[in-house]
């Protein structure tokens, strides 16, 4: 066996409110970025791939022992209270999640939006239907997975939440759904995916985020990766198209 370290980089997102939108965010430089939009535009995910075409053409495996994500530093936002007699703010006004995914099968549009309700590789909710796809995934195309609620740190923040003010985001719920199957896929499908709060900017006085910004972050796979027996790789080959197929 020879070992490896796979690693996917995600770059930075840094957000304002969108005056256009219904609450949305748009880019606050305006410049190209690796992420996109989603829907209403309270939903941003950035995709990417490992390539393991190169293990696929020597009919080798990878095996996976651990994974593992680096942040390059803290969350950050700030928000407005226009009229604290109309609107208060408060912290669940902040809460935004986020998921972080790498899958030998990729996700949909559909397959995304239903995240907050459906984990993949879970039994899908009810809830779910019938309006998203969650898709059919199961333990096993989920070669590591995390997700993360958030929401601003009042204790630590500028100014108490009933002014103006920013401060650091916390997680305050944490999921680590890794399954660290072996693959014989050609590629990791790789995305970084954010369900972000509602933005005060719609015209309105209710208070709410004003700007968030988010750092960049990697996810590192320690794996190896080893011949097996003909028989146990062409069923796995096999298991690879038919799933990638059919989600």
């Amino acid at each position: 066996m020879t070992d490896r370290l796979l690693v996917t980089e995600f770059p930075e997102l840094a957000l304002t409110g969108d005056d256009t939108a219904q609450r949305g965010w748009i880019f606050s430089d305006k410049r190209e970025s690796n992420y996109r939009r989603i829907g209403t535009g309270r939903i941003y995910v950035c995709q990417t791939k490992i390539d393991l075409s190169g293990y696929v053409l020597d009919d080798l495996t990878v095996y996976f022992r651990n994974s593992f994500e680096q942040t390059a530093g803290p969350y950050f936002g700030n928000w407005q209270v226009p009229d604290a007699g109309v609107s208060q703010m408060n912290t669940y006004k902040t809460i935004m999640q986020e998921n972080v995914i790498l899958s030998s099968v990729p996700l949909s549009d559909e397959n995304i939006m239903a995240l907050p309700f459906s984990t993949p590789g879970f039994i899908a909710s009810s809830f779910t239907l019938p309006m998203f796809t969650a898709g059919t995934f199961d333990r096993t195309h989920i070669i590591h997975g995390t997700n993360k609620t958030l929401s601003i740190n009042d204790t630590v923040a500028s100014e108490p939440l009933g002014a103006d003010g920013n401060g650091y985001y916390t997680v305050f719920d944490y999921n680590d759904y890794s399954s660290l199957e072996p693959t014989a896929a050609d590629c990791i499908y790789c995305y970084r995916i954010f369900f972000l709060p509602a933005s005060i900017r719609d015209g309105t006085s209710i208070s709410g985020m004003d700007n968030i910004s988010i750092p960049a972050s990697r996810v590192m796979l320690n794996s190896m990766t080893s011949q097996e027996p003909d028989l146990e790789y062409l069923m796995r080959l096999k298991r690879s198209y038919e799933l990638a197929n059919q989600v």
